[in-house]
């Protein structure tokens, strides 16, 4: 991995949790159910002690750390042997999972803020870490299929 790639990805990743933690604290001083579109977005307080959407939260804090931590390795080790556009997918994913276990670390529970809502229907909570991670799958998966498609012509 060239300096450039080393560089590009160090920026996005510490970014990437800067900005997350930033966001969660500003809207930890907000006013819990604060409409901010009305019909459309809300801010919440919700402290999410599972993964995504609540799930395997009975699993306990330690394990889903422990596997978090893998998970971060595996996506370095990845980021390594990626393409410079997969690597920024996986810089945003591994910032938006560094940035989640902060939370996990210190409050034994990720802050998730943004409620989206239409009617009665309400979106699970969730936060930056969230949208940067489903960015760099967005990112990641749509270059290998890129590449794919590049390698078979």
């Amino acid at each position: 991995m060239g300096k450039r790639d080393v560089f590009i990805s160090i920026v996005i990743v510490v970014s990437s949790i800067l900005i997350d933690q930033i966001t969660k604290r500003y809207a930890q001083c907000i006013k819990a159910n604060t409409v901010i579109v009305d019909g459309l977005v809300n801010f919440v307080y919700s402290w999410n002690k599972g993964v995504s959407w609540g799930i395997f939260s009975s699993f306990g804090q330690p394990a889903i750390v422990l596997t978090a931590l893998l998970i971060v390795l595996v996506l370095v080790f990845w980021l390594y042997r990626a393409p410079l556009v997969r690597k920024v997918g996986i810089s945003f994913m591994i910032g938006g999972a560094i940035g989640n276990l902060i939370d996990r670390i210190i409050y034994g529970a990720v802050f998730d803020f943004l409620d989206f809502y239409h009617g009665e229907w309400h979106f699970p909570a969730f936060n930056v870490a969230d949208i940067l991670i489903s960015v760099g799958v967005i990112i990641s998966v749509t270059e290998s299929l890129y590449d794919c498609k590049n390698k078979r012509v």
